[in-house]
């Protein structure tokens, strides 16, 4: 990971403003379809956790969540918040993890190198096992570029993000697309895919 970017979610990580926001246990609107196709007690990879609110509510259900972070202050803030077992962990840790039931990726991928997606997508396909789910959220457009807090990120429109889901092996269950706001508070576009692995034919 990108150490300006993990400092600046380590930073993110001290303001209570953040946290009141980040830390509410609302539910995103994909969440509770992704959990109705994990089986009960199934294993989930939370990968770039932040401050563990979605984990939490997973658990709530009844699932087991391996919560991850690059930074030491969002895995702080998950275990002390929210109870959960976060540790630190990178992309390149994703060819260690196996037999998941389902991976949930909110805005973490869109940190990681334009060359390595395809690595990491690839890994996480063969993390899981049949019928496992992913859930992959990006913001839109082209290029690399850093935000007003230096964070790095790749930008992906809809059709090229799908065309490397696609190609890995993924089968898409469903796509939506909208705007907001994030931490650096500009406005941006962004995209969301679930998805599944299917049964070996």
């Amino acid at each position: 990971m990108d150490k300006p970017t993990i400092a600046a979610y380590d930073d993110a990580a001290n303001r209570s403003a953040y946290l009141d926001l980040k830390s509410q246990h609302k539910a995103h609107p994909v969440l509770d379809f992704f959990i109705s196709r994990i089986p009960q007690n199934g294993l989930v990879l939370d990968l770039g956790c932040g401050v563990g609110a979605e984990a939490a509510i997973m658990v709530q259900h009844g699932l087991r969540v391996d919560a991850v972070d690059a930074s030491q202050g969002m895995v702080d803030c998950a275990q002390e918040v929210h109870g959960i077992a976060a540790r630190l962990a990178t992309f390149d840790d994703l060819g260690s993890f196996q037999n998941l039931d389902g991976v949930w990726a909110h805005f973490s991928l869109l940190h990681a190198p334009r060359q390595k997606l395809p690595e990491y997508l690839k890994d996480i396909f063969n993390a899981l096992n049949p019928n496992g789910v992913l859930y992959i959220s990006m913001k839109c457009g082209s290029g690399e570029h850093r935000d007003g807090l230096g964070r790095f990120y790749n930008y992906y429109e809809v059709e090229e993000l799908e065309r490397h889901l696609q190609s890995t092996g993924f089968e898409l269950v469903f796509t939506n697309t909208g705007t907001g706001t994030g931490l650096d508070e500009d406005v941006m576009r962004w995209v969301m895919f679930l998805g599944f692995k299917p049964q070996p034919k």
